[in-house]
């Protein structure tokens, strides 16, 4: 009984250790709603210029500061929602064996990290082109890194036009950003790569949908001006999950909230 009461003061600990995190980012005033054009009747090709449209067409609604679209909303879901894989960089020289590290992919549309308000550490992150197509074979994709892949791969290199593989890809990286958490659990972040959103890429990815994410200046624009202005841009699209950052990480940390004291109710019964 003693051993059960530890292990469950132990989790009960770890749980309310993770959901006082901070995401990394300011949730406030940034709401989001999904989208599916391919779903919708929508060709790989009308879906790129809807990607490329949308951040543009929808800064014009009053009050909003900035549009950024993401394969998946950030810090969404329980757990990381993204691909898993195994990165891995070549010595600056080309010589010697490659560095490696496990490591997850997210897809990201243009000033998506502006749009957050995480600032990049160096280098830059992607404008319009880069998610307009994919890259042509035989050229590497622009990437973007997190600080956790940069110091897992390179040290205390400078990564910038540096080039990294996956297992089905080569990159190079154009920028590094700060760690932003990608879910409720683990609690640390993880080596990440941030790849370009685009309509070949999200049709290859799990969950062929997109996020939109929209930066609000606080009380000028809401979620209803927003559901309108996307029913008379685009009746033809279903828009869906429609919510807030804040109210969906304030659902996240309910639950965190409710498991400790469903373990704490068992470990006080063990």
């Amino acid at each position: 009984s003693l051993m059960l009461l530890l292990v469950t003061g132990f989790i009960v600990t770890g749980y309310g250790n993770v959901s006082r995190i901070d995401p990394g980012f300011d949730t406030n005033n940034l709401d989001m709603f999904s989208l599916d054009p391919v779903r919708d009747g929508y060709s790989a090709r009308e879906a790129e210029t809807l990607f490329a449209r949308l951040p543009e067409q929808l800064s014009r609604v009053s009050g909003v500061r900035a549009v950024a679209l993401a394969g998946s909303a950030p810090f969404g879901s329980l757990l990381v929602h993204t691909q898993h894989g195994r990165l891995s960089a070549l010595p600056r020289d080309g010589d010697g064996r490659p560095v490696w590290c496990q490591g997850y992919s997210e897809r990201i549309g243009a000033n998506y990290f502006a749009t957050l308000g995480v600032p990049l550490v160096s280098g830059h992150e992607f404008d319009i082109r880069d998610q307009q197509s994919d890259a042509p074979p035989g050229t590497a994709t622009p990437a973007v890194i997190n600080q956790s892949a940069a110091r897992a791969l390179f040290g205390g290199e400078n990564p910038i036009g540096r080039h990294i593989q996956d297992d089905a890809a080569s990159y190079t990286v154009i920028g590094v950003t700060h760690d932003v958490r990608s879910g409720w659990l683990p609690a640390i972040p993880v080596p990440t790569v941030f790849l370009p959103l685009t309509a070949g890429g999200l049709a290859r990815s799990r969950t062929p949908q997109a996020t939109v994410l929209v930066r609000v200046a606080g009380g000028t624009a809401s979620l209803t001006a927003i559901r309108d202005a996307m029913a008379s841009l685009h009746p033809d699209l279903t828009i869906f999950n429609v919510q807030t950052m804040s109210g969906n990480l304030d659902r996240i940390n309910a639950f965190a909230e409710w498991s400790t004291a469903v373990y704490f109710v068992l470990g006080l019964f063990s």
